[in-house]
């Protein structure tokens, strides 16, 4: 994470909102299941984009291990 941006994304079909932060997480920042050690929501908002309004919500993760490097 650089510029003060957090890894977000669409809901995935098939996917709880838990499931999805975990993926993201993966994808963009290269978290392995095993260095997330807990993920906790803080809460919920209505975002607006500028291309798509809808519910977000926000998650902290808690890692272990060595931060990992953006893929």
């Amino acid at each position: 994470m650089s510029g003060g941006e957090f890894p977000r994304g669409f809901l995935a079909p098939g996917l709880t909102p838990r499931a999805n932060a975990c993926k993201k997480l993966k994808e963009e920042l290269g978290v392995l299941a095993g260095q997330l050690t807990e993920l906790a929501l803080l809460g919920q908002t209505r975002a607006d984009t500028g291309l798509k309004s809808g519910q977000a919500q926000g998650y902290l993760a808690d890692l272990t291990g060595p931060t990992p490097s953006p893929p």
